[in-house]
């Protein structure tokens, strides 16, 4: 796994910024805890009963919905991750929707649909420009696509965000740099990843793969 958003985990820092105070701001439950160490340890199975269990004498829980809608789309259950989103859709209120919109274009993604991922993260980003998960998302799909100077810029423009993730950001920058052959650039990203976050591993390894390829 390349990255922290390698597109099928959760992006550093979600879950606080799913239930921080500029998002859906309430005190968590024992259970939502629960779904919180469930998900984050990539236990989808467990997310789902627990979820279940939430939404059954709560059915608009949103974040019972979100994680639930998340880990149908993790086990290819397709179709009820996208149920379950457009539920949580519905009971949002239409600025914090931002979430779910990015969860609706990994499902996207992950099913083969590019143009409605992208369509999704576009909604993502127009509904908080402050948070970079939107590019971070966007730019990484383009990425991974071949789409080599649309992923730059994507990923550009989510630098200039006040919201998340900028080491994550960097450190795919860097590896769009090393696609275009920028050796020189990767590398300033790649240091910049580990200023934020010197025990980041992945953009330890780039650096040092870039570094290794430079004294050749």
């Amino acid at each position: 796994r390349i990255s922290r958003t390698s597109m099928s985990n959760l992006p550093t820092g979600f879950h606080e910024r799913l239930y921080g105070s500029h998002k859906i701001a309430k005190k968590l439950s024992t259970e939502q805890q629960a779904i919180i160490s469930a998900s984050d340890a990539g236990h989808h199975a467990t997310v789902i009963s627990l979820a279940q269990k939430i939404l059954a004498s709560e059915p608009k829980n949103l974040r019972a919905l979100i994680d639930l809608g998340h880990a149908y789309w993790q086990l290819a259950r397709y179709a009820e991750a996208d149920s379950t989103f457009q539920s949580a859709i519905e009971i949002c209120e239409p600025e914090k929707r931002d979430v779910i919109f990015g969860e609706m274009g990994n499902l996207n993604r992950a099913r083969g649909d590019f143009a409605a991922a992208k369509t999704w993260f576009e909604k993502q980003i127009a509904t908080d420009p402050r948070d970079a998960t939107g590019y971070l998302f966007l730019g990484t799909m383009q990425f991974r696509l071949g789409d080599l100077d649309a992923a730059q810029a994507t990923l550009q423009q989510g630098l200039e965000c006040e919201i998340g993730c900028l080491e994550e950001l960097r450190l795919t920058l860097g590896l769009v740099c090393v696609a275009l052959n920028d050796l020189t650039s990767a590398l300033n990203h790649f240091d910049q990843s580990l200023k934020i976050d010197p025990a980041y591993a992945p953009a330890k390894t780039a650096l040092k793969d870039v570094k290794n390829a430079m004294a050749l």
